[in-house]
């Protein structure tokens, strides 16, 4: 999960942002997604998460570690009809 210079490896930032969307994969699926990398996380840091949703279906996640931002992002997802 980490990068030849001990760095959180880019695709796991997505992975860690689809954990905080409630129901992924149930009735939910992603439709959109921007991600702005802020400051990388370094093997063995704690990142901390925060989701708000600003409007149905759209959600701000960021993530913030010890030496401030870590990544921020937009997710829009779409309900799944049955």
């Amino acid at each position: 999960d980490v990068d030849y210079n001990n760095h959180l490896n880019n695709t796991r930032y997505a992975d860690i942002i689809s954990d905080f969307i409630p129901n992924l994969g149930k009735d939910v699926e992603i439709s959109e997604i921007d991600l702005v990398f802020a400051g990388e996380a370094y093997l063995g840091e704690d990142i901390e998460i925060f989701r708000t949703e600003i409007e149905d279906n759209i959600y701000v996640i960021n993530g913030t570690h010890s030496r401030g931002r870590c990544f921020e992002s937009r997710v829009k997802v779409k309900n799944l009809e049955l």
